[in-house]
């Protein structure tokens, strides 16, 4: 049980690191911030909302497109896992590449996961779309 309380500390501190280089970036920090906070609602199933992992993804889409680095993080990982949208790995180190160029290490630690789990050709997939995401915003 120790475990998943160490994760659940892990990530609140790297959230907490998250909001705090976002707070002065331009984003509306409060709504940001709640959104955030109903997305791992919706993840999890607290604070009396049933658990939707679809609902969750698509919150977490909306504070990833603004560069939110743990949203892009979350992101990833669900892509991976297929939690809340189709399993798309390709999508997933994309998301996880957005997360690691703002020095989000545990996003660099899954593209080294995934750098083993994919063909050459969805690697430059991926490195096309960041590529791509990136001259957009």
């Amino acid at each position: 049980m120790l475990k998943p309380f160490i994760l659940i500390c892990l990530f609140l501190t790297s959230y907490s690191v998250s909001f705090t280089t976002h707070a002065g970036s331009g984003i509306d920090a409060g709504k940001s911030h709640a959104l955030f906070s109903e997305a791992m609602a919706d993840l999890l199933g607290r604070h009396g909302k049933k658990k939707s992992s679809e609902k969750a993804f698509k919150k977490f889409e909306q504070l990833a497109q603004k560069g939110w680095k743990t949203a892009q993080h979350m992101l990833g990982n669900m892509y991976y896992k297929g939690e809340g949208t189709t399993k798309n790995n390709v999508k997933a180190y994309l998301w996880y590449s957005l997360a690691a160029n703002q020095d989000y290490g545990i996003a660099e630690e899954k593209i080294s996961i995934l750098k083993r789990q994919l063909k050459q050709s969805e690697i430059d997939e991926a490195e096309i779309m960041l590529t791509n995401w990136k001259s957009l915003n």
